[in-house]
């Protein structure tokens, strides 16, 4: 929620030493520092029209009047194009961390453009229930105006208001529920096709900006500090690239959402 009202990202839980990261495209995270961030793994409507988290909903950690956010907007060096952002979120109500909750994929960077069987899967940007998971090839294309090239994902119909920070998964396992998260969805203006997901390429200034993260230093916008429980000493998980895979049975419809706005406590 801005202070204008509430609205939606999409989001992934993303493997980190003290399991409570988030990761995003980062025009979800930039705006307004007064504003509150909150990180719901699931979000149902039921038949009353009520919006639901039934997994619960988790605040991003805040620093003063700040949330702990990185985007490498202000930062500068390699990271400030990265154009992806993660959030640190404080425990849940039971005093669970994230990922007791939901497991975080893990981070795999400089791996190529081509992935076999890889998965999008989010709210559509104009309903409240979860999108269908567009699952496919990636390939590498370039955007007018974009320094870097992207993964594009053509999804069909099931592409189309896929909400921007939905995540790009390869190597998706359907029993443990985890795969490599290779992209966040980000939206391209004059796209060749409104039914493909894009996202920037993860390369070396994406690891930088989770090793930031993960590392405690400076957030965006945020005084210098060391977020609670973060230490530079514990190394942070970094997938190997595995080539290629397989398409697995397509889960049950669900998605996580980053809202932006404060946490209501009936969740």
């Amino acid at each position: 929620m801005t202070k204008k009202g509430l609205y939606f990202c999409g989001a992934g839980v993303t493997s980190s030493p003290h399991r409570n990261l988030v990761a995003t495209a980062a025009d979800c995270l930039n705006g307004d520092p007064a504003d509150k961030l909150a990180f719901a793994p699931q979000v149902l409507k039921n038949a009353a029209g009520t919006l639901e988290a039934p997994k619960g909903v988790y605040a991003v950690k805040r620093q003063g009047n700040r949330s702990l956010v990185w985007t490498g907007s202000d930062s500068g060096g390699a990271a400030s194009s990265a154009a992806v952002g993660f959030a640190m979120v404080d425990k849940g109500i039971k005093g669970d961390q994230l990922e007791d909750t939901a497991p975080g994929h893990r981070l795999l960077t400089d791996a190529g453009h081509t992935h076999k069987g890889a998965r999008v899967a989010g709210h559509s940007a104009a309903k409240t229930q979860p999108a269908a998971p567009c699952i496919g090839d990636t390939s590498e294309v370039n955007v007018a105006g974009a320094p870097n090239t992207f993964l594009r994902l053509d999804c069909g119909p099931a592409g189309a208001g896929i909400a921007v920070g939905s995540v790009f998964i390869a190597d998706y396992d359907a029993k443990t529920r985890v795969g490599s998260l290779i992209g966040v969805s980000q939206r391209i203006a004059a796209a060749e096709s409104p039914s493909a997901a894009h996202s920037t390429y993860f390369g070396t200034t994406v690891q930088a900006l989770y090793d930031e993260a993960v590392g405690g230093s400076k957030p965006t916008l945020t005084p210098p500090i060391t977020p609670p429980g973060a230490s530079p000493s514990q190394p942070a998980p970094r997938a190997k690239p595995s080539g290629v895979s397989s398409p697995s049975p397509s889960p049950a419809k669900k998605a996580s959402r980053l809202v932006k706005g404060a946490v209501d406590s009936r969740w």
